[in-house]
C-alpha cells in the first residue's frame, strides 16, 4: 500500500491556514450586522424624539372622569354592623366589570378612588356608613357628602364597606382623547389598539434612555 505523500498533506494544511489568515468574511454577515445596527439606531431615535404620552402619567394611561374602565373588584361588608370586616374570608361580591367612571353611575366613594388609577394599579379603601334618608346627597347627621349607600332602601344601607379593586383596562372617552390622537386614529384608546400613544408607551419601555437627556 503506497504511503501518503507528506508534501500533499502540507499543501492542504497551508491552503487552509492561508484562508483563515486572510480573514475573508461572507457578505451575508456584513448585511446582517448592518441591519442590526440600523434597527437599534431606529429604536433609540424613536424613543428619544417621540413626545411624551399626554394620556397618562408619564407613559401610562390613567382614569379620568367620563372614561370607561374594566375593573376587577372584591367587596367585603360589615353585615353584622360590629365595625369589623374580616378580609380573610371570601368576599361578599367579586367580579370584573366595565364601569362608566362618572358620579351618576357610581357611588361617590368608588368614583373618587377610581380616578387617577393606572392600568394594573390596585386600590384598597374603606367606606364608612352614611345615612341619606332625604336623598339630597349629604349625610343627614354630619352634612358631609355621601360616599356609600345612604338610602335606607338599599341592601348595603348603613354598612361599612371595604373594596379591593384593580384596573384591567381603560377606554378613553372622546372628551379625554387629545386632538393629536384623534387626528391619527378615530377609535377609543385601549391597550389593544395600536394608537399613537400606545406606540409611545411601549417604545419607551424597551430601554432606559435617561442617559440621552444630556445630549
Amino acid at each position: 500500500m503506497p504511503s501518503k505523500n507528506p508534501k500533499h498533506n502540507k499543501k492542504v494544511y497551508y491552503e487552509r491556514k492561508k484562508q483563515y489568515v486572510s480573514g475573508k468574511i461572507p457578505i451575508k454577515y456584513f448585511v446582517m450586522g448592518f441591519i442590526f445596527i440600523l434597527s437599534i439606531t431606529g429604536v433609540v431615535l424613536l424613543a428619544k424624539y417621540l413626545p411624551d404620552s399626554n394620556l397618562g402619567h408619564g407613559d401610562n394611561l390613567y382614569i379620568e372622569d367620563g372614561d370607561t374602565a374594566k375593573i376587577h373588584y372584591k367587596l367585603w361588608i360589615d353585615d353584622d354592623r360590629d365595625s369589623f370586616i374580616d378580609i380573610d374570608v371570601p368576599p361578599y361580591q367579586e367580579s370584573t366589570l366595565d364601569f362608566s367612571i362618572t358620579k351618576d353611575g357610581l357611588i361617590n366613594g368608588f368614583y373618587y378612588e377610581s380616578l387617577d388609577l393606572e392600568i394594573g394599579e390596585i386600590a384598597k379603601f374603606l367606606i364608612d356608613p352614611n345615612i341619606d334618608a332625604d336623598g339630597d346627597g349629604d349625610d343627614d347627621i354630619t352634612g358631609d357628602e355621601i360616599l356609600g349607600y345612604g338610602a335606607p332602601s338599599h341592601a348595603l344601607f348603613n354598612m361599612t364597606i371595604y373594596y379591593w379593586i384593580q384596573v384591567v383596562n381603560i377606554t378613553k372617552s372622546e372628551e379625554n382623547i387629545p386632538a393629536s390622537s384623534i387626528d391619527i386614529i378615530d377609535l377609543p384608546v385601549q391597550m389593544e389598539n395600536f394608537s399613537e400613544n400606545y406606540l409611545i408607551c411601549n417604545v419607551r419601555h424597551l430601554f432606559s434612555f435617561e442617559f440621552l437627556e444630556k445630549y
